[in-house]
């Protein structure tokens, strides 16, 4: 699961879905704290970039082999 899906999870009862804009902007900032408070190291950057670069290869193999 991403980092940002654990963070901001969208479900039928999260404030996302309602219609009260009170609720929502306390959810978020609640979500934000948590993001703000979290001490986990996350991944590098450097890590990142290559996962993408290999993702970017793939898919642009796959779309010229079609």
């Amino acid at each position: 699961m991403s980092k940002l899906k654990s963070i901001l999870p969208v479900t039928p009862t999260s404030p996302a879905t309602t219609a009260s804009k009170s609720a929502y902007d306390a959810y978020f900032c609640q979500a934000v704290q948590a993001a703000l408070d979290d001490t986990d190291p996350g991944i590098r950057h450097e890590k990142v970039k290559h996962d993408f670069a290999s993702k970017r290869a793939s898919l642009l193999t796959r779309q010229a082999l079609d």
